[in-house]
């Protein structure tokens, strides 16, 4: 019960927050009773949202998009660090989850705050950004600034996990992020988003991250655990980040205190009229992967028909996948070419709206990686067993056929054709070779110094 009570305490606050007129209300712009009915996510789902803007900006505005926070007060700080020059001016959109209503009378409206903030997937950030931005502009009469860098996205808790989610899924909108204690755990498929982050590239993303050392812990996960490992993946994977850590204070700590506010947005916005949000580097088995550089382009290209088998580079196994099922399969060859015993190369990740859970074609390098296109992207999977790499498609589009010439990479999504540049070539089948991809070992020390979670409050 105290989870849920925490959960819903924060919710509580910010949606009875909605219904308040704030302090200091008479500056500025305001659209105090904001409504909205969604027209593709969930569609018919009610919400209410406020928003503010100050007097004189009509163009190129920043966005501020807060989820369950209480509006006055932090009007009136972010309003003061626009004035100071801190952050950019732009407009404040603060939201709480929705309600669908039902069609039978009597029946009880469904509050959706779970397929909302802890569903992972395209869906939702679509909706922040295709609808709810959108009108709460048009309602200030303002137009957004046509710059991710601009925009900025916070929440707490399945809100951590939310905001998250649209930076990721929306890069192109979303660039900055604050994430009080994100619940990244098994609630809908969240514990799976730090996994495929260790093994993605790099986006341009700038994040600050706060949990407690007192958080819920259920059958869902431990929060703590979660957060701190999500600053773990954000530090492996080269992003740019900060992280405070408070002793003995609970779930969503400081997400409402304006003074470490005033310490926080200074930091994700510092430089900001020179200062882009960039990858600082992209995971090592990424790296090693991709020749300097690399990035997918649109091209012409006409796909050949999907493998779905392919033989090892040293002739003594075959590899294949199948749409319906996760798994990477290899077969062992006999002398004469026949097959005599299968057993699991490896298990691929699963895309949160999955259409086919496993591979629909199969392309191999010449160390013996298998590359499988799959509703995540083209997955990669070193020759002992593990899948260590995710190059999702631009717009994480899901990928239908992979094919390698040279060290192309060419890669379909429907009628879309993407190709990019790796540092290691196209199999040969002609030639019989070893093969050398890493396995549990690549020759690059993991280890490092973990703090542990009393006594340090700021870990950067």
């Amino acid at each position: 019960m105290k989870i849920w009570r925490a959960l819903a305490c924060l919710a509580l606050s910010a949606g009875t927050a909605l219904s308040v007129s704030p302090a200091g209300a008479a500056e500025g712009r305001w659209v105090r009773d904001g409504r909205l009915t969604a027209r593709r996510f969930h569609p018919g789902t009610e919400f209410s949202y406020q928003a503010w803007a100050p007097d004189g900006i009509k163009t190129n505005a920043a966005v501020y998009l807060l989820l369950e926070l209480p509006v006055g007060s932090t009007q009136a700080k972010l309003s003061e660090l626009m004035v100071s020059g801190d952050v950019p001016p732009g407009m404040i959109v603060w939201n709480v989850p929705g309600n669908l209503p039902m069609r039978v009378k009597g029946a009880s409206a469904r509050w959706m705050r779970a397929s909302e903030y802890d569903q992972p997937g395209t869906e939702y950030p679509n909706f922040l950004v295709e609808e709810l931005v959108p009108a709460a502009a048009a309602a200030l009469g303002v137009e957004t600034s046509p710059s991710p860098e601009m925009h900025f996205i916070t929440g707490g808790s399945s809100g951590g996990i939310c905001a998250w989610n649209a930076a990721w899924f929306r890069n192109d909108f979303f660039r900055r992020v604050y994430l009080a204690s994100p619940t990244f755990s098994a609630m809908r498929g969240g514990e799976e988003m730090m996994t495929i982050l260790r093994k993605c590239e790099t986006r341009p993303i700038r994040a600050f991250v706060t949990a407690g050392t007192v958080e819920p812990d259920s059958f869902f996960g431990d929060s703590l655990y979660v957060a701190l490992n999500a600053v773990g993946a954000l530090a492996y994977a080269g992003y740019d980040h900060r992280f405070n850590l408070y002793d003995h204070e609970g779930h969503g700590t400081h997400f409402s205190d304006m003074k470490f506010w005033g310490e926080m947005m200074p930091w994700m916005f510092r430089g900001w009229r020179t200062n882009e949000a960039v990858a600082v580097g992209n995971p090592l088995r990424v790296e090693k992967l991709l020749a300097p550089g690399s990035v997918w382009t649109e091209c012409d290209r006409k796909m050949p028909p999907p493998r779905r088998e392919v033989k090892s580079v040293d002739g003594g196994r075959m590899y294949s996948v199948s749409p319906d099922s996760r798994f990477v399969s290899a077969d062992t060859l006999d002398e004469n070419g026949g097959r005599c015993g299968r057993f699991v190369l490896s298990t691929l990740h699963v895309a949160w709206n999955a259409r086919a859970v496993g591979g629909r074609a199969i392309a191999l390098l010449r160390d013996d990686r298998v590359l499988a296109a799959t509703d995540l992207g083209i997955q990669g999977v070193v020759s002992f067993g593990l899948t260590d790499v995710v190059l999702p498609l631009p717009g994480d589009l899901p990928a239908d056929n992979v094919a390698v010439a040279g060290t192309t990479l060419y890669a379909s999504s429907g009628e879309r054709v993407f190709k990019r540049e790796l540092a290691i070539g196209a199999a040969d089948p002609t030639l019989q070779v070893a093969p050398s991809t890493p396995g549990y070992s690549d020759g690059f020390n993991y280890s490092r110094e973990h703090l542990h979670t009393g006594g340090r409050p700021t870990i950067q």
